[in-house]
C-alpha cells in the first residue's frame, strides 16, 4: 500500500505559501532516541461507514463527534458520530455564506462541557469576523442548533495573520491563536478576548539566527504551526517546518518554554512579495520526517510522518506523507512510550480519556479513504 494525502484537502490553510508546507519535515534532534522507552505494537480495526466519507483532513474530535475539512461550496466542513469502529451520520456542517449563522471559512476549537467554538474567517483570511459558541454540543443536532448559539462580533479587531490549523480555548471569553497583527510582527502567538473584542500578542519570537524577518518569518512559524493544550495551563507548539517543538506556559503576556521536544529551527529564505503584497519564503534542506500531532489532558501524541514509508517512491502527483510510529509524551515533556501501528496513515485523533486513537489513511489501490481505530488500553 502506498499511502498519501491529497494536497487540495488543505485549501483553507494555504494563505500565502506553497502547498508543500503541509508535508514539511520535522526530524528529531533528540526526541524519541531513548531506547529504554517501552514500545508496543497495536492492531487496528477498520472503521465502518454508513454514509459517504470524503476523507478530508480531520480538524477536531469532541467527545464522539468528528469534524473534518470540506471542499463543498455549500458547507465549510463535515461532522459525523464516531464511536469505536463505526462512523455514522456523516454530513455537512456550518453553512457557507454571508448571512446570519453562515461562514466563509471556519476554524474550530473545543471548550469545556462539550462546547464547540467556531471562528469565522474573512474571505481574504486576514480577519476573524466572529466567534460563535454553540453551547453544550453532545450530538450533531445540538451542534447545528442555531437557537443555542451565541455569536460575538470581532470585525473591529485589527487585520492580522493567523494559523489555520487550530486554536486553544482558554476560557469562556479567551482563545489562544497562532497569529499576530500586521502592525506588530514580532510575535507568533496572540490571545483573543472575544467578549471584550481585544487581541493581545504574546512576547515570544523564535531566535533562530535567520536574517529573514517580517511576514516571511511569521509565515514559517504561524502558517505551518500547530498549537494544542492540556485543558489547564500547559501548551504545545509544533512548527510544520524544520525540527522545532516545545511545551510552554503563559504568564500575562509572556511565554515560558518549559521543555523543547525538538530543537532545530527551520532553514528558510526570503522570496519577495506575492500577488497580494505579503512576503513569501522558501524552505531549505527540508528533511524527510515530520509530525502530525494530537493531544488531550494527559498526553501528547506525535505521529512520525516519513516520506516513502512503505519503500515506494511517490508518484509525481502525490507526496508520501504517511507513518505508523507514534511518540507519547506527558505534559512535562517526558517520553513515556512508543506505539507502532499496523497501518500507515497521515493524521491522528485521540479521545480525551486515552482510550481510542483514530488513524486517518487512504487505500491507494482503490482510492478509498480509510479510518482505523486502535484501543490504547491494550
Amino acid at each position: 500500500m502506498h499511502c498519501a494525502y491529497h494536497i487540495n484537502d488543505g485549501i483553507l490553510i494555504l494563505k500565502r505559501i506553497s502547498t508543500a508546507f503541509l508535508f514539511a519535515a520535522l526530524s528529531s534532534c533528540y526526541g524519541g532516541t531513548d531506547k529504554s522507552v517501552p514500545e508496543e505494537s497495536l492492531k487496528g480495526n477498520s472503521v465502518t461507514l454508513d454514509s459517504a466519507y470524503y476523507g478530508m483532513r480531520p480538524t477536531l474530535l469532541s467527545d464522539d463527534l468528528l469534524f473534518t475539512w470540506s471542499q463543498s461550496q455549500i458547507e465549510t466542513g463535515c461532522v459525523g458520530k464516531i464511536s469505536g469502529d463505526s462512523l455514522t451520520n456523516y454530513q455537512g456542517s456550518f453553512r457557507r455564506g454571508h448571512g446570519r449563522n453562515e461562514f466563509m471559512d471556519v476554524i474550530l476549537g473545543k471548550g469545556k462541557d462539550s462546547c464547540i467554538y467556531i471562528a469565522s474567517v474573512s474571505a481574504k483570511h486576514n480577519q476573524i469576523l466572529s466567534m460563535t459558541h454553540t453551547g453544550k454540543a453532545k450530538s450533531i443536532e445540538a451542534v447545528k442548533d442555531t437557537e443555542a448559539w451565541t455569536i460575538y462580533d470581532l470585525s473591529k479587531l485589527p487585520n492580522w495573520t493567523f494559523g489555520f490549523m487550530n486554536y486553544v480555548v482558554l476560557s469562556d471569553s479567551t482563545c489562544l491563536f497562532l497569529g499576530t497583527p500586521f502592525g506588530d510582527l514580532g510575535h507568533i502567538m496572540s490571545i483573543i478576548d472575544f467578549k471584550n473584542q481585544t487581541l493581545k500578542p504574546l512576547d515570544f519570537w523564535p531566535e533562530d539566527g535567520s536574517k529573514v524577518e517580517g511576514l516571511a518569518k511569521v509565515g514559517v512559524y504561524i502558517d505551518t504551526g500547530n498549537i494544542l493544550g492540556n485543558n489547564e495551563d500547559r501548551f504545545l507548539y509544533v512548527c510544520g517546518e524544520g525540527n522545532y517543538a516545545f511545551i510552554f506556559t503563559i504568564d500575562g503576556s509572556s511565554v515560558h518554554v518549559k521543555k523543547e521536544l525538538y530543537s532545530q529551527f527551520p532553514e528558510y529564505d526570503y522570496m519577495g512579495e506575492d500577488k497580494v503584497g505579503r512576503m513569501n519564503y522558501s524552505i531549505k534542506n527540508r528533511p524527510a520526517l515530520h509530525f502530525e500531532t494530537d493531544a488531550n489532558g494527559n498526553h501528547i501524541y506525535l505521529l512520525k510522518i516519513e516520506d516513502d514509508k512503505d519503500g515506494k517512491a511517490a508518484e509525481s502527483w502525490k507526496t508520501s506523507v504517511c507513518g505508523n510510529e507514534i511518540e507519547v509524551y506527558d505534559w512535562e515533556g517526558n517520553l513515556e512510550k512508543k506505539i507502532v501501528l499496523d497501518q500507515l496513515g497521515h493524521n491522528i485523533k485521540v479521545t480525551e480519556d486515552d482510550r481510542l486513537l483514530y488513524l486517518f489513511s487512504e487505500d491507494w489501490e482503490t482510492g478509498e479513504p480509510q479510518i482505523w481505530a486502535y484501543d490504547l488500553r491494550n
